[in-house]
């Protein structure tokens, strides 16, 4: 398993505690990596798993099975975009877990989602319920359909 991340310490010790919840062969690349070299990491991994960032869409491009995980943004317009996905329209729904190519996207439950909104309480550093309700075997379940296929 690799961790990436940006440089900034409050990132940096952010990924490094959770490194350490991991085994022991995780290799943190956090703040160590330009964005070329993540894309040559990512293309060669056999799955990514992110929410949404920038990094997700960059993965999505490299065709590697993506799954991104989403709260409070809106599918429709933020979705990674699925590699070889050739329509003049966006594959994804508003609302709901769904696949497309090599990307599939879990979406946390709640009425308000999508509410575009930068966490529950408006701001970056907010709690997403619709995050942290997200079951941990709803993600186990989408990692072992990509293994199992």
């Amino acid at each position: 398993m690799v961790l990436s991340g940006g440089a900034l310490q409050e990132e940096l010790d952010y990924i490094a505690a959770i490194a350490q919840k991991l085994p022991a062969d995780t290799v943190n690349l956090a703040g160590q990596t330009s964005l070329a070299q993540l894309a040559h990491i990512l293309a060669r991994a056999k799955l990514y798993i992110g929410p949404d960032t920038g990094i997700t869409h960059l993965a999505a491009a490299t065709a590697v099975p993506v799954l991104a995980l989403y709260g409070p943004t809106n599918p429709i317009k933020w979705s990674p975009w699925p590699y070889s996905f050739d329509q003049d329209k966006n594959p994804f729904s508003r609302v709901g877990c769904q696949k497309v190519n090599n990307v599939s996207l879990i979406q946390g439950k709640a009425d308000c989602v999508p509410c575009q909104m930068e966490g529950c309480e408006r701001h970056r550093q907010s709690y997403s319920r619709c995050l942290d309700t997200l079951a941990v075997e709803q993600v186990k379940s989408f990692v072992n359909q990509v293994w199992v296929g």
